[in-house]
């Protein structure tokens, strides 16, 4: 191929091709905050990707793919690395496609969530998204090109087999003592948390309790962060020796609640607690946090 011929594929390859892709979604489809289609477990990514040309001569082509990857990033600004941890990829040979002048080339796609293994997540420090990639590869060491389209998957999950009830005394010696009673330690994030707060002994002015979930996220070279997903108040004012409080956490409120994630890919871990934290009238804070986890329940029509 002359020189000529090598720059004005170049150009046209990058000024006057249209890649595209349109994902079949239906009206039914919910979306993400960011406008992003959501797919579950039983769901099907489909569509259609489309190349279109806007040039008066042929160009060549070796391959067209549409690739669906789930890619990883820890960290943030310089210091961030990705990899890809999962792909699927359809290949169209060139036998099928002939990019003629002012053509276009539409190739449907379809990937079956039930193959996907991780859940899409985004933190600060930590992100796993798929994407569905379109790219035009042109002939041996010439230019190609891709776009790409973000999806969101979020995966049923199995109940726990076995969750028993928490149960754990905290306070501090013959100043604070108090009892924290929940029927389980794993929930479904839109379950319900049910349980008690017993105040067994009291020798200070409290103002108020509150009971905390908390994220734990650490990840590959990352130190462990804990964040605040959300709170409960459970009793404002001083309480008396043995007053028992009614707790009832309804998690489907708190948005950034996700399930617990244990070493994705050897990557990236999520972990909660529940922390119980009693403030004084002197704004000094008591705590004591243990172990809980979530999981995702499939919807109830499935």
């Amino acid at each position: 191929m002359s020189l000529f011929r090598h720059l004005r594929y170049r150009w046209a390859l990058q000024n006057r091709v249209d890649l595209q892709i349109s994902l079949d979604e239906g009206s039914f489809r919910s979306r993400d905050p960011k406008n992003r289609a959501i797919y579950t477990t039983g769901d099907q990514i489909t569509g259609c990707a489309v190349v279109r040309s806007r040039v008066t001569f042929p160009l060549p082509c070796t391959l067209l793919t549409v690739k669906l990857v789930a890619l990883v990033s820890v960290g943030y600004g310089i210091s961030q690395r990705d990899w890809e941890v999962f792909s699927r990829t359809l290949s169209f040979k060139p036998e099928s496609v002939k990019l003629e002048p002012h053509a276009a080339v539409s190739l449907p796609f379809a990937f079956r969530c039930a193959e996907l293994v991780h859940d899409t997540y985004e933190s600060t420090r930590v992100r796993c998204v798929y994407r569905v990639l379109l790219s035009f590869h042109g002939y041996s060491g010439l230019s190609s090109r891709s776009t790409g389209v973000e999806v969101v998957v979020r995966l049923s999950q199995r109940a726990p087999r076995f969750f028993p009830a928490i149960h754990f005394n905290a306070g501090l010696e013959d100043i604070l003592n108090l009892e924290l009673q929940l029927d389980r330690r794993a929930y479904s994030i839109e379950d319900v948390i049910v349980g008690s707060l017993t105040f067994l002994d009291n020798h200070i002015a409290i103002r108020r309790a509150d009971i905390e979930i908390r994220r734990q996220e650490s990840g590959f070279s990352l130190p462990m962060q804990s964040v605040l997903v959300g709170s409960f108040q459970v009793l404002a004012g001083s309480p008396k020796p043995a007053c028992k409080l009614p707790i009832r956490i309804f998690l489907r409120q708190f948005d950034d609640l996700t399930p617990t994630y244990e070493d994705v890919c050897g990557l990236f871990s999520v972990h909660y607690m529940l922390r119980v934290v009693v403030t004084d009238i002197g704004d000094r804070r008591f705590w004591k946090e243990q172990p809980i986890a979530f999981w995702r329940a499939p919807p109830c029509n499935a």
